[in-house]
């Protein structure tokens, strides 16, 4: 669930309290598909976005090389951090920077991308094999969506339309709680819980199915648990 909304939402509440009012000090690539960017408060965020597997980590200290490092996005460097904004609804969130820049980090799975924009228009990409990112309309990444009980109540409790952001973890354990026996009314207070827990509870590192994953919610076998979503970020990747 590393590039889950709902992850998201809880990273970029710790990046606003990390990097609000910082500096970027720099921001290069070293190996293929791997960009870091250092804040002058020593603050790094390592992103690999590979297409087999995408993810952010946030290392204590980080070496650059003498050769084979190139810098990206210098027109960054220096400015100030004003703001750090998650999209509604949708994998994408964003740091912005005095005079108008953003960098949006784009986490859509194998599509994953970082985008340079000013004044709302796509300058620079980071992967430049992804050229329709050039025509992203930032304006229109907030995707509202009706998600009140009646509109819920319109789609006979079926939920994908409403919140098609849960993604393939928490499906699996509405799944186990035997979602579509439920009565409307028990559905919508099973998915009530799923969000609050997502919402505000702690991190888990749990054995699904024989695999790792980041969880936002208990489910498999929970191996630790953390209260800050770049700890248990790092503790796995």
């Amino acid at each position: 669930m590393q590039n889950n909304y709902y992850f998201l939402c809880r990273l970029v509440e710790e990046l606003q309290h990390r990097v609000l009012s910082s500096k970027l000090f720099e921001c290069y690539t070293q190996n293929k598909n791997e960009l870091v960017i250092a804040f002058n408060n020593e603050f790094v965020i390592k992103a690999y976005l590979d297409p087999s597997f995408c993810c952010l980590t946030f290392p204590s200290d980080h070496y650059r090389a003498k050769k084979n490092s190139v810098d990206i996005f210098n027109e960054l460097v220096g400015r100030e951090v004003v703001a750090v904004t998650q999209f509604l609804n949708e994998r994408c969130f964003s740091i912005t920077f005095l005079e108008q820049y953003q960098l949006i980090f784009k986490m859509h799975g194998n599509r994953s991308n970082i985008l340079l924009s000013h004044k709302n228009e796509i300058k620079a990409i980071f992967k430049n094999s992804l050229k329709k990112d050039f025509h992203l309309s930032i304006n229109e990444l907030d995707r509202s969506i009706d998600q009140s009980f009646e509109n819920f109540e319109s789609y006979g409790g079926e939920y994908q339309q409403l919140f098609p952001t849960f993604g393939p973890i928490v499906k699996n354990y509405l799944i186990d709680r035997e979602y579509q026996t439920l009565k409307i009314t028990e559905r919508w207070s099973l998915v009530q819980e799923v969000i609050h827990a997502m919402n505000s509870g702690p991190f888990y590192v749990s054995d699904v199915s024989n695999t790792t994953h980041l969880c936002l919610i208990e489910i498999g076998n929970t191996m630790a648990q953390y209260e800050s979503p770049t700890e248990a970020h790092n503790s796995i990747f």
